[in-house]
């Protein structure tokens, strides 16, 4: 479902259908040099997100019947994508020239251990999990060019039996009349005005609660060990 955009940005869209809620996000089409590319795209729902739990994939919501469950984070990641692709190995593009459905997300620096053997493994001390991929539900496309959205509602036919093929259907159906509704909605401004005493205050209080985790003579002595392993060809 295509329409016109009108008052709404990619950030307006956000704000109006994410919310901030978990499974959102907004992927910007800031390009080199200043350029503004093509295509915004906002996440409004995703059904599961693929993450890790001590060393095992975890999914959290409810993936479809079928989604590889089984193993490391970086395999279930492989076999989910070839799961959702189908024996194509690739996504159906035929209707939609641009991303429509699939899995976004962070990937971090750590899963380069499930294909290097590194010998050190710092210290854990945020908890955060070295991935988490929102499988798409509901996407919307702002075309910076033409002036338009595009609402997508993917019908998910969870248990994969050929009885839940209408309901997914009609189901999709009503999100997307959902999202065109909630767009219809007058555009509130997202604009705070502060005074620059008042932002110069939190500043200082940010600024206050920051605690080094490095000493600073260690961590200029790691820098220049890393930048001598770089030049000896070793850069991990």
């Amino acid at each position: 479902m295509t329409l016109l955009a009108d008052a709404h940005t990619p950030l307006s869209i956000y704000h109006a259908l994410g919310g901030g809620r978990p499974g959102t996000f907004l992927m910007e089409s800031a390009a080199v040099g200043g350029v503004w590319s093509r295509h915004s795209f906002i996440g409004v729902n995703s059904v599961a997100t693929l993450t890790e739990r001590d060393g095992h994939a975890h999914w959290l919501g409810t993936p479809p019947a079928g989604t590889p469950q089984e193993g490391t984070s970086a395999e279930v990641l492989r076999e989910t994508l070839a799961f959702l692709t189908g024996e194509s190995g690739r996504a159906q593009t035929d209707v939609m020239q641009h991303l429509s459905s699939g899995l976004v997300g962070y990937i971090g620096w750590e899963v380069i251990r499930h294909w290097e053997k590194l010998t050190t493994r710092p210290e854990d001390d945020l908890g955060i999990p070295e991935m988490a991929m929102n499988l798409i539900s509901d996407l919307i496309v702002h075309d910076n060019r033409d002036g338009t959205v595009t609402l997508v509602a993917n019908a998910i036919n969870f248990d994969g039996r050929a009885t839940g093929v209408e309901r997914a259907y009609h189901d999709a159906v009503q999100r997307l009349h959902r999202m065109r509704e909630t767009l219809a909605q007058p555009v509130l401004p997202q604009i705070a005005a502060t005074e620059p005493e008042l932002g110069q205050a939190v500043e200082q209080d940010l600024a206050s609660a920051v605690e080094h985790s490095w000493q600073e003579s260690e961590y200029l002595a790691t820098l220049s060990k890393a930048k001598q392993a770089i030049v000896d060809g070793e850069v991990f």
